[in-house]
């Protein structure tokens, strides 16, 4: 049951050890309502009730001891009922108690009732408290009148808002006083309306300056002025003339007639102006969303843009996996241990697309509000606030603003799924017509070799005893070359599928392309000797930066190709040129040519080149292999000809190893 002064003036000095698991205070000088505390409370303190002491201030000595008295009745049920510990007491006496167990509190909550004697009240009890705890943390709020069984809490704590209101106090003081001090030094010679008119301006430039009311204040104030100074008897309050009286009674009136049209404009003009600003954030998130290509950025983005106009804590949290995984989420985001009335806003907002939580009439117990995602379909992520005045949930612009800011959201994160879901299917589409690739070339183009090893070694079970040493040798060789082809076959499929899957282990080094070239045109010089082989090379050639073993296979896939295509006796000619920032190595032949249409699909896998007087025999993936070691190494290929019959050029293009290049022009000199 409650605890009444009675209950606590027993209470001996050595038995305080009752209120030893006690961290947090609270302290209700208002009628409000236990939702509303024990949100602010559990926002504040992060602790289950039953370490918390309620102090319920009475508001009169005669109910302490009965708890008739419906307000505190009710909430000290509810305090109770969720775990806390609840005084019904006096001022007084609750300060005593504090002192009693004051070095074991962490925390203090204070609600006052709103208002300048509520805030004065609130302002004194913290300096008492703060005199007695000198470690505890205090805070103030202010609670709006219980209505319907709910209210509205916000901080108190704005030390600014007391500052700007002196501020503006002065400051409208301050112009009526000069206004009367130049019309007291100019009434010799200034018609009687002067002081009235001096006086209006005044009142005007207060509107302005500082808002309707000190523009009511100034208009009262200056009435007291004229009257003291100008209305005969001068230096008194009293008024003798009738005439002076309605004088001042217009006065008044249409000083304040003026300040509430002046403030009337300045509203319509901050109205504007924040109507712009909304639009201009609006705008602005949409415009950075479209160009957003990841979740992150979009949750970054929606963090920056929020919190300065909500002057909030904001984060997106993804609810796309497990319920486990989305409260680990939330925990590292906002810092605070997950409980279950926070998950249970969660789940609502998610079911019902609409804000719950904090600030809103569903599972408002939790401290956090969620505002749901989506893209028109199932929301996908939360946008989780917290750290924000309910007053300012309240206002209709604010929500307006997130609901757009959180279905802007929804859009962009759809988008960003589908076009990850787009690539997961492009990379399945990419890998089934890499696996189709293979069987294509294993079904086809690995029959010939296959065939010709099958007749050749069948040949030699059946007629051995017949076949001369010749035509066994023969037959033993081409079951060895077509054994050979058939290797190099399943090899360049091999190495295709690894650069395609980037699973192929590569070893990045200052390479001399002059010493690869060299090196292959020797490996293959039986091919070379027919041809007429001619090296054109710039002096000096940078190293690159690369894997000299794949590099190899691009240029003995060059010239293999270049002897394959080309008649006996013609020219092929090997270049290396650098501009300086790349080099190009290129083979040149006089062989059967490329149509213009072709230059590009010569590249694509399994793709052949047709020839009149030639049937080609690779199955396509050589070229396509360079095109992936080219990739890897951050250059490029490409394929030029005059057309079908007047030879080709095939190119690499690679980056230059600036740092060798360095090294080697500093060993130079």
């Amino acid at each position: 049951m409650n605890t009444t002064v009675s209950d606590v003036q027993s209470i001996p000095q050595d038995r305080d050890d009752d209120f030893d698991g006690i961290r947090h205070v609270v302290i209700l000088k208002t009628a409000t309502d236990w939702r509303s505390v024990r949100r602010m409370a559990a926002q504040q303190f992060r602790t289950p009730p039953d370490k918390w002491l309620v102090f319920i201030i009475a508001r009169s000595t005669d109910i302490v001891g009965d708890l008739s008295d419906a307000w505190a009745g009710d909430i000290g049920f509810l305090a109770e009922r969720s775990g806390a510990k609840t005084v019904l007491t006096t001022r007084e006496d609750m300060l005593d108690l504090i002192g009693r167990i004051g070095e074991n509190l962490e925390s203090v909550l204070i609600f006052q009732p709103k208002g300048l004697i509520g805030k004065y009240r609130g302002y004194r009890l913290y300096h008492r408290l703060r005199k007695t705890l000198k470690s505890a943390e205090l805070h103030r709020m202010e609670c709006d009148t219980l209505t319907s069984g709910y209210s509205i809490v916000h901080s108190s704590e704005d030390g600014q808002s007391g500052r700007r209101t002196l501020i503006n106090l002065a400051g409208v003081l301050g112009l009526v006083g000069i206004s009367a001090f130049i019309c007291w030094q100019l009434r010799a010679s200034t018609p009687i309306v002067f002081p009235y008119l001096i006086m209006i301006a005044s009142v005007v430039l207060s509107s302005v300056l500082f808002g309707r009311w000190a523009g009511l204040a100034a208009a009262a104030t200056g009435m007291l002025l004229l009257n003291f100074l100008f209305v005969v008897p001068i230096w008194s309050i009293k008024i003798d003339s009738v005439d002076d009286i309605i004088t001042l009674v217009i006065f008044l009136f249409v000083g304040s007639l003026t300040s509430l049209i002046v403030g009337r404009a300045a509203d319509l003009l901050s109205a504007a102006k924040e109507k712009q600003a909304f639009n201009e954030i609006v705008l602005r998130i949409s415009r950075k969303l479209t160009e957003t290509v990841s979740l992150d950025q979009v949750f970054d983005l929606v963090k920056a843009e929020l919190e300065a106009p909500l002057k909030a804590r904001v984060h997106l949290v993804d609810y796309r996996g497990s319920e486990k995984m989305f409260a680990e989420e939330l925990a590292n985001r906002t810092g605070y241990e997950i409980l279950s009335p926070d998950l249970l806003a969660a789940q609502i907002a998610l079911e019902t697309d609409e804000p719950a939580g904090y600030g809103t009439s569903v599972a408002n117990d939790s401290i956090l509000h969620f505002q749901p995602i989506s893209g028109g379909g199932k929301p996908s992520g939360l946008i989780v606030i917290h750290k924000i005045e309910e007053e300012k949930l309240a206002d209709p612009r604010i929500r307006v603003l997130i609901e757009v800011v959180a279905d802007l959201s929804g859009i962009a994160v759809e988008r960003i799924i589908a076009e990850e879901e787009i690539e997961q299917v492009k990379a399945k589409e990419t890998t089934e017509n890499l696996r189709n690739t293979v069987l294509s070339a294993v079904s086809h183009d690995f029959r010939t070799p296959l065939s010709t090893i099958i007749g050749s070694t069948t040949s030699l079970q059946t007629f051995r005893d017949k076949y001369d040493d010749e035509t066994i040798a023969s037959l033993l060789e081409d079951i060895y070359n077509e054994a050979t082809r058939l290797d190099r076959f399943v090899a360049e499929a091999l190495d295709l599928t690894k650069l395609e899957n980037e699973s192929l282990e590569t070893r990045l080094e200052p390479v001399d392309l002059v010493d690869i070239v060299d090196t292959v045109a020797e490996s293959i010089s039986t091919h070379l000797a027919n041809f007429t082989f001619i090296r054109e090379f710039d002096h000096p050639i940078p190293f690159v930066s690369g894997d000299a073993m794949l590099l190899e296979k691009i240029v003995q896939n060059y010239l293999e190709n270049a002897t394959k295509y080309s008649g006996a006796g013609t020219t092929i000619t090997a270049r290396l040129k650098s501009n300086g920032t790349t080099v190009i190595f290129t083979v040149a032949d006089s062989g059967v040519g490329i149509a213009r249409e072709n230059l590009e699909r010569i590249f694509e896998r399994l793709f052949k080149v047709q020839h009149g007087s030639h049937t080609e025999s690779s199955p396509g993936l050589g070229l396509t292999i360079c095109k992936e070691i080219a990739r890897l190494h951050n250059g490029r290929v490409w394929a030029e000809s005059d057309g079908p019959g007047k030879g080709s050029r095939f190119n690499l293009e690679l980056p230059v190893d600036n740092v060798v290049t360095l090294e080697t022009a500093e060993i130079a000199s």
